[in-house]
């Protein structure tokens, strides 16, 4: 059943009621009875809302997977750019630096 014809079908059964002395029936229209929708549900197919749902719900899971590995791979970059600066401000270079200083400045004094 389409939504015109579930929307047909619900008007169809729709019963006009007059507004009682203190206003309780402003709207003037229900439903006959709980059986009227009982029946307009059954009629209405559900089937084309739900696979939307699970198509939505599949493009979630995915975006998931794909936020996921962007964080663990922005996680990664942070790491190594720590290491890479801690490495930077290491002795390991600068002790290296006077090493071929000491080498250069013996080799000078060799010659003369």
């Amino acid at each position: 059943m389409t939504k015109l014809e579930c929307i047909k079908y619900v008007e169809d059964h729709l019963e006009v009621r007059p507004a009682t002395n203190n206003g309780a029936y402003t709207c003037g229209r229900t439903i006959k009875g709980l059986e009227g929708i009982n029946d307009a549900a059954k009629k209405c197919d559900m089937s084309k809302l739900s696979g939307a749902v699970e198509t939505v719900q599949a493009k979630f899971s995915a975006l998931e997977v794909v936020a996921m590995t962007a964080l663990a791979n922005i996680t990664n970059s942070a790491v190594n750019a720590g290491k890479a600066f801690l490495k930077s401000l290491s002795t390991d270079n600068i002790k290296s630096g006077w090493d071929k200083y000491a080498d250069k400045t013996k080799a000078v004094g060799t010659f003369k």
